[in-house]
């Protein structure tokens, strides 16, 4: 098959994202390279039209696009206001396991969404692995209890989802004992989530 170009895969946005999400939603294109979603239109990245898209930056695009529907089909958007006061780190919290749970429902009822999924994980852990590798004050970093603890917790999203590689291992290597220790029952918490408000829950 030939590499899609830029304006057939933001075309094809806009019908898979209405399919997925199993309602009709407004779709945006950010110039900041945001995604997001409030429930009612979902937020992907722009793509300069002139930009040579491969088989892999179109899947990974692709992925965002199935993250996005995903929270558009099963996350409870009212369950959210819960957290409108809590400090970030619970909303980031919330934010992780909510798209654990989400990308796995998008995967097991549209098989075509695992590929696309599993190489957005993949490209965040590539980003994620060299910014903290690369990043000046990752001394600072790596001596923050929160930042440690959700670096684990992404890691344990990572392998809940399926992703093998050894930068887990890596990172994971960098969370003292203490800390680890104290998170890995989330290894069993994270497949009994049924709704956000397990999620909510957890967080």
């Amino acid at each position: 098959m030939k590499n899609i170009t830029v304006s057939e895969l933001l075309m094809e946005t806009i019908g898979v994202s209405n399919l997925l999400s199993r309602k009709q939603i407004g779709v945006e294109f950010s110039e900041s390279g945001d995604a997001c979603t409030d429930g009612k239109k979902i937020v992907v990245p722009d793509i300069p039209p002139a930009k040579k898209l491969t088989r892999k930056a179109a899947s990974i695009f692709r992925g965002l696009v199935d993250h996005e529907s995903a929270h558009v089909r099963y996350t409870d958007f009212s369950s959210l206001k819960d957290i409108e006061t809590k400090p970030k780190y619970i909303k980031l919290l919330l934010n992780y396991f909510e798209d654990y749970r989400i990308d796995n429902l998008i995967s097991q009822e549209y098989s075509g969404s695992t590929l696309n999924i599993d190489e957005l994980y993949e490209d965040s852990l590539e980003k994620l692995y060299h910014s903290i590798i690369n990043e000046v004050n990752s001394e600072s970093m790596l001596n923050d209890p929160i930042f440690l603890g959700m670096l684990y917790l992404q890691m344990l999203g990572f392998e809940y989802r399926g992703i093998k590689s050894n930068k887990i291992n890596e990172l994971k290597s960098m969370v003292p004992q203490p800390i680890s220790s104290k998170l890995d029952k989330f290894k069993t918490d994270i497949p009994k989530m049924k709704t956000t408000y397990d999620a909510l829950n957890i967080a």
